[in-house]
C-alpha cells in the first residue's frame, strides 16, 4: 500500500470520528435543554449516631421513555429512582451513609460538605447511550417539593 493511500484512510477514519463525537454532543446538548431544575438536599436520619444522606433531583418538564444506566455526583456513584407522569419525569440519585453505632462521633464524610456538585446522567434510550451533564445542582430549600 502506498503512503498516500494510508495517508487518506487515516484522514477518513478521523473525519467519522470526529463527526460522531459531534453529534454525540448535539444529542446530550439537545437533552440537557429538555432538563428543567437539578436540585439536592442532604439530610441526617435522625437523633446521634445518625445516618446521612442526599438526594440528588434531575427533573425534565416532559414525561420521558429512557433508562438510566449511571447517575454519578462529585465522583460518587448514587443509587436512581425514576418518577414518570404525564407532565414530567423526575431522576432521583441517592447516596446514604448509615450511622455507626461503634463510633458515634465519627465524622461527616467530605462528600456531604461540598461547595458545589455536578456530575452527570448516563441514559440509555433506543439502545443508545447518552451522557448528559449537570453543571450544577442547586440547594434545595423545600426537601419534599420533589416527591
Amino acid at each position: 500500500m502506498s503512503m498516500r493511500f494510508l495517508k487518506i484512510i487515516l484522514v477518513f477514519c478521523l473525519g467519522l470520528f470526529f463527526s460522531h463525537c459531534s453529534s454525540q454532543g448535539q444529542v446530550a446538548k439537545q437533552w440537557q435543554e429538555k432538563m428543567s431544575e437539578a436540585t439536592y438536599t442532604i439530610w441526617t436520619s435522625g437523633a446521634a449516631p445518625a445516618g446521612i444522606g442526599a438526594d440528588f433531583f434531575v427533573e425534565f418538564a416532559e414525561s420521558l421513555d429512557f433508562e438510566v444506566q449511571r447517575f454519578e455526583v462529585n465522583g460518587e456513584a448514587l443509587l436512581v429512582e425514576i418518577e414518570r407522569n404525564e407532565n414530567k419525569t423526575l431522576v432521583i440519585g441517592r447516596k446514604y451513609n448509615e450511622p455507626d453505632f461503634e463510633n458515634p462521633n465519627r465524622e461527616t464524610p467530605a462528600f456531604y460538605h461540598e461547595e458545589k456538585y455536578s456530575g452527570f446522567l448516563e441514559i440509555q434510550v433506543d439502545d443508545k447511550e447518552i451522557t448528559i451533564p449537570v453543571s450544577s445542582f442547586e440547594k434545595s430549600e423545600n426537601p419534599n417539593k420533589n416527591m
